[in-house]
């Protein structure tokens, strides 16, 4: 009796995420594995980027078992005894299909967020399509089968080019980077709504500025972590006033300030009385804002990369280099 069950899943990437990623990138994450690959499409002129999450599991027994059926009826060209939903699971088998799907979308999502905000790409908020992703089983890992007949896949060509050069490590083997912040998930999600709903976007915005300065000040100083979390805790400006570090590599500088000042004074205008009067223009610049000061928290705390992703005006602010054209 096979011991082992392999199941696989495939996401597509909407709007293009990572603009600044080229080729293949496989990462360990505890028991799943996640690549990070360019699909080549014979009928599309650009390849589109796609991501397989990949698990093998052995328990529970009773899933092993009646997986190791279904599979071998599917082999033996069966098709009309494979579900066609997962509601047509035996109660138990689907629920541990479910599990095993849950903890591919989990592990998958996070891993892309991670990049996302490792790479600076924007696009929806939604990093990963999950719903009706094709997701497969197999006996040996090469044979794959839907799991349920709706469960659609169209076979591609695969071509692997070359690896990824933006996340490359000193040494060893690709690791899973750092989860990406609430607050750069917020903005994401902020720019999502800049153009239809300015207003939420501003609101949402703002929460990502307040979430991400506390992050990074508890960060700078452990021992001020009371202060952030007690129902009395300082505005922001007020915080950055009193305990961000002055004359750091990630220093605050004077044009972000102001943009923040604006963001929270329209922001509190709009939920307390209703009003709003930004122009998108004038949106978009305090999201950037915002987007320049959480950068500046990612170098505060260790993360020199992101000063890469800084907008020429901040950089010429710090007396950094700009960065020429790619």
């Amino acid at each position: 009796m096979t011991e082992f069950i392999f199941f696989r899943k495939q996401y597509d990437f909407p709007n293009a995420h990572f603009i600044q990623f080229d080729g293949q990138l496989s990462v360990c994450d505890g028991d799943t594995t996640i690549a990070f690959l360019q699909v080549r499409d014979g009928r599309r002129l650009v390849p589109s980027q796609t991501c397989l999450a990949s698990t093998v599991i052995s328990k529970p027994r009773e899933l092993i078992e009646y997986a190791v059926r279904s599979l071998a009826a599917s082999m033996a060209g069966q098709s009309s005894a494979q579900p066609t939903s997962i509601s047509e699971f035996p109660q138990a088998i689907a629920r541990a299909v479910r599990d095993v799907e849950r903890r591919l979308n989990q592990h998958a999502t996070s891993l892309a967020k991670s990049f996302r905000w490792r790479c600076n790409a924007h696009g929806t908020a939604q990093v990963l399509k999950t719903e009706l992703a094709p997701f497969f089983w197999s006996l040996d890992g090469t044979t794959w089968f839907p799991v349920y007949s709706s469960s659609v896949f169209e076979p591609i060509e695969w071509q692997f080019e070359i690896l990824d050069h933006v996340i490359e490590p000193e040494e060893g083997p690709y690791q899973a980077p750092d989860p990406e912040p609430l607050a750069f998930e917020l903005l994401m999600e902020a720019r999502q709504l800049q153009y239809d709903n300015p207003r939420s976007a501003l609101v949402v915005a703002v929460a990502a500025a307040e979430v991400g300065t506390k992050r990074c000040l508890q960060f700078v100083d452990p021992g001020i972590a009371a202060v952030l979390e007690s129902v009395d805790c300082p505005p922001m400006l007020d915080l950055l006033d009193r305990y961000y570090p002055e004359n750091s590599t990630g220093q605050i500088v004077p044009s972000i300030v102001e943009e923040l000042r604006k963001a929270i004074s329209e922001r509190n205008r709009l939920v307390h009385t209703g009003k709003f009067t930004l122009s998108r223009e004038q949106v978009r610049r305090r999201l950037s804002a915002i987007e320049d000061l959480l950068r500046l928290f990612d170098m505060q705390m260790g993360n020199e990369w992101a000063a890469n992703f800084l907008t020429g005006k901040v950089r010429k602010q710090l007396g950094l280099p700009l960065l020429s054209l790619p």
